[in-house]
């Protein structure tokens, strides 16, 4: 009874404590907003455009009108959205932060304290509750979590999806065991999975399906595996408003623009795989050498968890240790170049683009791992495991503690940044982070979202999407007179002013639900992408009118709509039938 208070007391400190650690190592992105990475002007730009539109009624922005210097971007119909919601949510506390820095990197911080939250609550069904906290400890602190998804890529889609990996499998834990009450948590926990990072899903999905099959005891594991399989189903359906568009609409994006070159899986394998030259693209290879050494340290990790574990005599957590154990070595192998037959037998898996995001499931089974070796020691060694503990521990997380005062020191320049600071730190180093900048001043896309018929050139430079802006200001007379009288993401009135029949050219990009018509009256008018940029052309007669231009829900947009709703339905039944049964149960 003693023991039971004792756990209870832990709890909310294990959690004060998961708190201040979070904010001990997202201090940079928490202050300031500003964490001077790779990949952190891009998904600025989608969160301030989602959150204004979001403000402003949409309430799940697709089209980003301003993107592309105003030429609009259909991202959002291929990328996840949920990490932008928490981003929007924060807007109304930063009116003092216009260019919304300070709401990404709340939201970064939060996805990281989070993250240990779920990874606390998962293990702590596992295991003690000082050794879940431990496994919680390394998992927020992992150098593929933090330095690398934080710190140096800003990879804030994925950043977000190690908050979701510990609830789905406390969720198929909880499925596994018998709980009908864990089903619809399931299904929402792999929905917020499928709507924050696409390429975790495809990796994790099979771990999680064959944690279901090891959890369930050999008599009804059959059945138990079947309820999982159908918890993460109903996920996907809940995800659906947002994954058929993904699967059924993108041959109208240039996607594949995205999978070669030094982003095609073969060139980023760990170690002694092939490399991208192009001018020895020495910023690339540093990035690999980083992600190796980080692998590397996680592999060695969960490999002394394992064994220094069963030598303290684990036997309660056997079965789970072996099983993460072979996670962390197949997750370990599909970063190597002997696994590439594999990658070049499964087109599914190169879609995830990068053999090194393997770092993802290998972060999560060092977690395990850790808090199983933890709770497991006999007490005549318990005491040098602890030793060992730390000094893993801190082989480890020591990894992202060392670059902290690095982004302290180059988060601090622009303090409350601005892109304006921000370029003018940038463009001291090189040029090319000054056309990052650049770039992003005028919100270009990156290419891979670019719609198929615009010319590459226009996410080349600014320079070229300057260009394509100044020859659709100076368009000539035969293409008639063209001014947007008010817009909104997916409505646009125009008038038009055409001296002789033809094409009139709006500056806005072609998508294929794109719709034109007379106002008034709704007669439809034929409309195509210009050849040379890619903008809407509609075909007029003579004469001076007003334009309606809507961009439409598309079949997999409603296809998508009809399954999320009917997969609301669906878990509302459900939690119905548990409430009656918790209600018959009490009385």
């Amino acid at each position: 009874m003693t023991q039971l208070a004792a756990a209870a007391r832990a709890r909310p400190v294990h959690f004060i404590i998961l708190l201040a650690f979070g904010i001990f190592l997202t201090w940079p992105a928490l202050t300031t907003g500003y964490v001077p990475s790779r990949d952190i002007l891009i998904h600025l730009l989608w969160s301030s455009r989602f959150s204004d539109q979001l403000w402003a009624g949409t309430w799940y922005p697709r089209w980003l009108d301003t993107m592309n210097g105003g030429l609009g971007s259909p991202v959002f119909f291929f990328y996840p959205p949920l990490p932008y919601f928490f981003t929007a949510a924060l807007k109304p506390l930063f009116y003092a932060d216009p260019e919304g820095w300070r709401q990404l990197g709340v939201a970064a911080s939060l996805a990281v304290i989070l993250s240990g939250f779920g990874a606390y609550g998962w293990l702590r069904r596992l295991t003690g509750a000082s050794a879940a906290l431990a496994g919680a400890i390394v998992y927020m602190g992992a150098p593929y979590h933090l330095a690398t998804d934080l710190y140096d890529r800003f990879a804030f889609a994925e950043l977000w999806s190690f908050v979701w990996l510990p609830l789905v499998l406390w969720g198929v834990q909880a499925v596994a065991g018998g709980s009908r009450k864990a089903f619809p948590g399931l299904a929402l926990a792999y929905a917020a999975l499928i709507l924050t990072h696409l390429p975790t899903t495809m990796i994790f999905s099979p771990v999680a399906l064959a944690y279901a099959i090891f959890c369930s005891r050999r008599e009804v594991r059959m059945r138990r595996s079947l309820a999982v399989a159908a918890a993460m189903t109903l996920g996907a359906g809940l995800a659906a408003v947002f994954l058929l568009p993904v699967l059924l609409t993108q041959q109208n994006i240039s996607l594949a623009d995205m999978r070669v070159g030094r982003f095609s899986y073969i060139y980023n394998f760990l170690y002694y795989g092939p490399r991208f030259d192009a001018a020895f693209d020495a910023d690339f290879t540093r990035m690999l050498e980083q992600l190796g050494r980080y692998a590397g340290a996680l592999a060695l990790g969960s490999l002394f968890a394992f064994f220094l574990g069963r030598q303290a005599g684990a036997v309660s957590g056997a079965w789970r240790a072996r099983f993460w154990l072979l996670v962390a070595v197949l997750s370990f192998a599909m970063m190597l170049p002997p696994a590439r037959p594999v990658w070049d037998m499964l087109p599914p898996l190169q879609a995830i683009q990068f053999p090194w995001r393997f770092n993802a499931l290998l972060t999560l089974a060092l977690a395990p791992l850790i808090a199983l070796w933890l709770d497991s020691g006999k007490p005549q060694v318990s005491g040098a495991h602890r030793v060992a503990l730390w000094v893993v521990g801190l082989a480890v997380v020591g990894q992202s503690l060392l670059i902290l005062p690095i982004y302290l020191a180059l988060g601090a320049t622009p303090g409350a940044a601005s892109m304006d600071k921000v370029l003018v730190q940038l463009g001291s180093r090189n040029e090319e982070a000054k056309e990052k900048v650049l770039a992003a001043k005028l919100a270009i896309d990156t290419m891979e979202y670019r719609p198929r018929w615009a010319p590459r050139a226009v996410n080349d430079s600014s320079q070229a999407l300057h260009a394509t802006l100044s020859r659709i200001a100076a368009a000539g007379p035969g293409q008639g007179r063209v001014s947007i009288v008010s817009r909104s993401p997916r409505r646009m009135v125009l008038e038009v002013d055409m001296p002789a029949a033809g094409w009139a050219r709006v500056p806005h990009f072609y998508y294929p639900e794109w719709r034109a018509s007379l106002a008034p009256g709704g007669v439809p008018l034929p409309i195509r992408p210009a050849a040379e940029d890619g903008l809407i052309e509609i075909q007029l007669e003579a004469g001076r009118r007003n334009i309606v231009l809507t961009l439409e829900p598309s079949l997999a947009e409603k296809l998508g709509w009809g399954l999320s709703g009917f997969s609301v339905l669906v878990l509302g039944f459900l939690l119905l039938r548990l409430r009656r049964s918790n209600e018959s149960a009490g009385a």
